[in-house]
This record gives structure tokens, C-alpha cells and sequence, in this order.
């Protein structure tokens, strides 16, 4: 998942609240400073059975505060190994 924010500590709770509620596991991979202000957090997660993508990023779209820029949820790709 990645979120983009305004960079302190504020946002970093709130979602690392709702993941505690709605991931089976997660980890903060990377933070990324960006022009403006702004900061990049990506997050791997693995949701619990009973929650979607969508109601993972509806619950950060209604906690409003602090400010979230934009949320977007991206499937990890796994790549196959060939034999050689």
C-alpha cells in the first residue's frame, strides 16, 4: 500500500492503527521524501480474510485527519524463477 502525506508521525498512527485491525501482518517498507513537503509511505500488508482493499482505504479516506493526500493499495507481484 502506498500513502502519500504530509511528512510527521500523525498519519503513520492512524493507519498503522487500522492495520493492526484489518491485517493479518504488515510492515512499514520505506519511507520517501518528496518535493513540496510531501512523504511517500509504503507498507506490505496482508489483510485479514474478512477485509478488502477497498474497506481498508475507505476507513483511511474517513478518518479524514491528519491529512492523507491519497491512498492507493497495490498488489505485491510475484515472479516465477525459471530452471535452468
Amino acid at each position: 500500500m502506498l500513502l502519500f502525506t504530509r511528512p510527521n508521525r500523525k498519519p503513520r498512527i492512524v493507519v498503522e492503527e487500522l492495520l493492526e485491525l484489518q491485517a493479518r501482518r504488515w510492515r512499514l517498507a520505506e519511507i520517501v521524501q518528496a518535493e513540496q513537503g510531501r512523504s511517500s509511505l509504503e507498507y506490505l500488508i496482508r489483510l485479514r480474510d474478512e477485509f478488502l482493499p477497498g474497506t481498508l482505504l475507505d476507513a483511511l479516506k474517513s478518518r479524514g485527519t491528519p491529512p492523507i493526500d491519497a491512498a492507493e493499495y497495490v498488489r505485491a507481484r510475484l515472479e516465477e524463477r525459471k530452471e535452468e
